[in-house]
């Protein structure tokens, strides 16, 4: 793997230190335009830059400045997704269970930092945060761990989230005065999202916000029931941007959870929407080719998870399909190689139209009700 840096870095790398430096709370507040101290480069989350020498008409004229190859140990490997941070020539970036320090100008590892991981979902990491002389960054086995920005080493670390819930931890820290802004990850596995703030120093908890209400907080008048609130999802591992003169800070959410009729459905005959995921997802990897698909009995209203194959063998004659997924190569081979069914049923999922599974189920309803 590598991480390749053209001469956009080394223009904006106009200070470079062989050792690390801390950061003062008023660069965050007021970047320097020859640093990138958080997530978005600023508060704003424009993600734009104020260098003005480099622009579209000599853009085509860079070149290669150097190559850092990485070295993660061979463990949980992967794209680098996150973004790095430029703090006073220092380049900060991360890899799930990794991070480093690289001096900008000449790729010169300053340190590299692996974390004992015990497990966890390792999609990618999206970066640190850095408060004045430390660096923090979350890691998929749900803890935030906090470095000496000089030399890496490890000053605390807090557990955030909790594994066996089948959540993890991606997003990069975002640090507002003396709060340390942390999210959660846990994809479409039917957990409520939450954002918390970390002490700077001790890593205690200062807050802990949930993205869906509790019943009787604001908010909670639009949801259908206490249950749907218990099963709302919106994921937090998209950094959260903020406005200094309202003291506010804005977030945006993923991966909204099915409720209602749905969630009803699968709860009553595989007891909750995780066992029922897990079956039609189990099914969905079986070698060969075919279809998983989630049948209605028009009997009962109980849904349930089959393998179509050729010629629809297979198929249960009556049933009503609800959701059905294509897992013959040809639905996925222009985005994933044969091999990757498993991120094409992940991509599959995080793109249902849950309306249309719905109406599906309404209408089946209305079915029912007129044999009865």
């Amino acid at each position: 793997m590598k991480l390749i840096v053209t001469g956009t870095l080394l223009a904006v790398a106009s200070t470079v230190l062989l050792v690390a430096q801390a950061l003062s709370p008023d660069e965050l507040l007021h970047p320097p335009s020859n640093s990138w101290p958080t997530y978005n480069g600023d508060y704003s989350g424009r993600r734009f830059s104020q260098l003005k020498k480099i622009n579209d008409s000599n853009i085509g004229s860079l070149s290669l400045a150097w190559v850092y190859r990485i070295n993660s140990g061979g463990d949980f490997g992967g794209s680098i997704r996150a973004t790095p941070l430029l703090v006073n020539g220092v380049l900060y970036f991360t890899l799930p269970d990794h991070a480093w320090a690289v001096d900008a100008r000449t790729g010169h590892e300053l340190w590299h930092y692996a974390w004992q991981s015990k497990g966890g979902i390792h999609l990618g990491n999206r970066g640190v945060g850095i408060y004045e002389n430390w660096l923090y960054f979350e890691t998929p086995d749900c803890h935030l761990v906090s470095l000496n920005l000089k030399d890496g080493k490890e000053r605390w670390n807090k557990q955030i989230c909790d594994m066996d819930r089948m959540y993890y931890a991606s997003v990069a820290p975002i640090v507002v005065k003396n709060h340390v802004l942390v999210g959660v990850s846990g994809d479409d596995l039917d957990i409520p999202g939450y954002l918390e703030s970390r002490d700077p120093e001790t890593g205690d908890l200062q807050w802990h916000w949930n993205v869906t209400p509790k019943p009787g907080e604001p908010g909670s008048e639009t949801w259908p029931s206490a249950e749907a609130m218990e099963h709302g999802g919106g994921m937090t591992w998209v950094p959260s941007t903020y406005d200094p003169e309202l003291n506010l800070v804005f977030l945006g959410t993923g991966n909204p959870q099915p409720t209602s009729e749905f969630q009803k459905a699968a709860v009553a005959t595989f007891g909750s929407y995780d066992i029922w995921k897990a079956d039609f997802v189990g099914i969905g990897k079986m070698r060969g080719v075919g279809w998983a698909i989630c049948n209605q009995n028009p009997a009962n209203g109980r849904i349930s998870n089959h393998w179509i194959t050729l010629h629809e063998t297979g198929n249960v004659a009556g049933f009503s399909p609800i959701l059905v997924m294509d897992v013959w190569e040809h639905a996925f081979l222009l985005d994933y190689k044969p091999a990757e069914r498993p991120k094409y049923i992940e991509a599959f999922f995080s793109n249902i139209n849950w309306n249309m599974v719905e109406e599906r189920l309404k209408k089946n309803k209305g079915v029912q009700s007129a044999r009865a």
